[in-house]
């Protein structure tokens, strides 16, 4: 009996929320521990090392374009630990923390069934599991939408000043979180001014107590350069569909490297979901009584109470569920494309229980259908978020390899290349200050001279294929060999190779070998594989810094790649000459010379019959050329 009296008790509709709540947490915990990458590199920088005071002024005066309450919230979160992780403390508990909320919303507008399939929703949403780990104000105006909605329902229902304070404080944290907020918050205004006229009054001023708070900072910050980067207006594509389609079963992983819905979550994935939707509306339009037809004799079991109320709650979630996409479309089409994804968050919980209502709207048999087509769409793409191809770059494995083969006082030379130095950049924090960074060799060949006085170089690539790489006046290939490399996982595959001197290495650093005519200029040559378009000669310099004649050893490879069989004439400084054919595959040449002080040359002739070959120009490449 006492049993009995318990399970009584019991709410289990919470129990399964909590359930659902603790699942979303563990969903989020793998993307928690991640690299940071992207724009969490600008939350980092505002606030690593930062009092609590400068990051607000520093915001104000040249913030990335946000409002400052997440980066407040990270703030706090840096203080308890590692600051490359609990950055992202706000986003984990308030993304978790949304799922109630959720369920909540929908118990005052859709129902207990549809509220709690909603939670579950937002529980393995692909997108709100990877904003539920990043260390930006999504999750956060994720949350506090949901709060606003919430507090405003209630609000009306109890007609008391303090629900309307509450709703007043949950609008201005939105504003706070994201700017976009104040496209919902205009919708929940409007639809009140429309199905609940009696109460226009508190809900203006609410609306306008959030704006007066909001607005201090509206005056005072100065914003970044939001409007350069994201250029001009938008010029609609099947890519603009796909970043509005991407919030139910996508990952918005960056505007950047965003996979497309092929990719993530998958074709498979997609029918899934989308077979789900069409049966649900199949059954709703097959459920509708013909004008003709005699009444139900067994309507359904759980029809909604008030069907007036309930018709206007589910306007009210379509009006907030389409509130963030439109007010960023007609700006976007307008002023500037920042039609993104993830400024679509605030009307992620009036979607998703508009999804839930819709799947749970047709009879039984064909209810349970739509729901588990759904479901599984929706849960091959949480899974997918664990596949390292769709995951954000491991900064502390690529720290740790460079730790264990350079020396403190060594330089990281980060890749130019803005896709990687975006992923890339917070990698200081997890070196820290006792390592040396530089952004481009080809200008900095001082970071090659102080190697050769006393260490290492490690160069972060996006392809190690690519390397050797910095065409630096003693670069890889020339006095330099690579002693180390690793490649690691994640949405670009970056890659750590650390180069020291061989044998030898500090005499070449006293030749200086340079190419001359002939030759590709180091710019256009990436991979320091220095290519020539073989017009008849090329020439490599090479200066003897002493101030008396040395022998050296002159080794390199030639790799013809185009074209018949090349006859190649090199003639060395001292005189002596070699003849050899190049075919198809690197040959080596190895040759002991004797340099006079000051500028020597190497010359490289090809024959005649090779260069007007009528397939065209001939391409031929002197890679890994070393004097030592």
């Amino acid at each position: 009996m006492r049993g009995r009296r318990l399970a009584d008790r019991v709410n289990w509709w919470w129990v399964l929320v909590g359930v659902l709540t603790l699942a979303a947490l563990l969903l989020r915990l793998d993307g928690f521990h991640q690299g940071l990458a992207l724009d969490e590199t600008l939350t980092f920088d505002e606030i690593h090392g930062h009092a609590l005071g400068d990051l607000i002024n520093q915001m104000r005066a040249h913030g990335e374009d946000n409002p400052p309450l997440y980066y407040v919230l990270a703030w706090l979160g840096a203080q308890i630990g590692d600051d490359t992780v609990s950055i992202r403390l706000p986003s984990l508990i308030l993304g978790a923390a949304a799922v109630p909320l959720i369920f909540l919303v929908g118990e005052r507008t859709v129902g207990r069934a549809a509220g709690a399939l909603a939670a579950a929703f937002a529980a393995i949403s692909p997108f709100a599991i990877f904003y539920g780990a990043e260390a930006r104000g999504y999750a956060t105006a994720t949350f506090f939408s949901a709060l606003a909605t919430l507090t405003l329902l209630r609000a009306l229902g109890a007609r008391s000043r303090w629900w309307w304070v509450a709703y007043a404080a949950s609008a201005t944290a939105l504003l706070y979180s994201h700017y976009v907020g104040g496209f919902v918050i205009v919708a929940q205004a409007a639809w009140t001014l429309v199905f609940q006229r009696s109460q226009w009054k508190p809900v203006l001023l609410a609306s306008a107590a959030a704006g007066l708070a909001f607005l201090p900072w509206a005056v005072t910050a100065k914003g970044g350069e939001f409007e350069t980067v994201v250029g001009g207006p938008l010029h609609p594509t099947f890519r603009t569909f796909e970043a509005l389609l991407a919030v139910f079963p996508g990952q918005p992983f960056s505007q950047i490297l965003r996979p497309t819905l092929r990719q993530f979550p998958g074709l498979t994935a997609l029918v899934l979901v989308g077979a789900g939707l069409a049966v649900a509306v199949a059954g709703v339009i097959a459920a509708r009584p013909r004008p003709d037809a005699d009444p139900d004799p067994d309507p359904d079991p759980d029809p909604d109470p008030s069907g007036s109320a309930r018709s206007n709650t589910v306007v009210l979630l379509a009006m907030l569920a389409l509130a963030s996409p439109g007010g960023v479309f007609a700006y976007a089409i307008a002023k500037h494309d920042i039609f993104l994804s993830r400024y679509f968050s605030p009307s992620l919980p009036a979607l998703l229980l508009l999804v839930a209502w819709l799947l749970l709207r047709p009879r039984p048999a064909l209810r349970l259908i739509a729901v588990g087509l759904v479901s599984a769409g929706l849960l091959i793409g949480a899974a997918k978020t664990f596949e390292h191809r769709f995951q954000r770059p491991p900064l502390d494995d690529m720290a740790a390899f460079i730790r264990a083969e350079t020396r403190p006082g060594d330089t990281v030379v980060e890749n130019p290349l803005p896709k990687l130095a975006f992923y890339t950049k917070p990698l200081h924090a997890y070196l820290g200050a006792d390592r040396s960074f530089s952004i481009d060799p080809r200008a900095d060949s001082a970071v090659w001279t102080r190697a050769g006085t006393r260490g290492r170089v490690a160069i972060l690539t996006a392809d190690l294929n690519i390397l050797p790489f910095a065409p630096a006046r003693w670069g890889p290939g020339l006095c330099f060999e690579r002693v180390a490399e690793r490649a690691f996982r994640g949405a670009i595959r970056p890659g750590v190779a650390v180069y020291d001197l061989g044998r030898g290495g500090r005499d070449c650093l006293r030749l200086a070998p340079a190419f001359g005519e002939g030759f590709g200029p180091h710019e256009e040559d990436l991979a320091h594989q220095w290519s020539s378009l073989v017009e008849r000669r090329g020439r490599i310099a090479i200066t003897n810094r002493d101030r008396a004649p040395r022998t050296a050893v002159l080794t390199m490879s030639l790799d013809h790649v185009g074209g018949p069989a090349t006859v190649l004439a090199i003639r060395y400084p001292d005189g002596t000459t070699d003849s050899l054919s190049v075919v198809s595959r690197p040959v080596a040449v190895r040759h002991a010379i004797r340099l006079s002080p000051g500028r020597n040359t190497i010359t490289i002739t090809a024959s005649a019959d090779a260069v007007s070959a009528p397939q065209g120009s001939i391409y031929l490449r002197v890679i890994d050329a070393r004097v030592s």
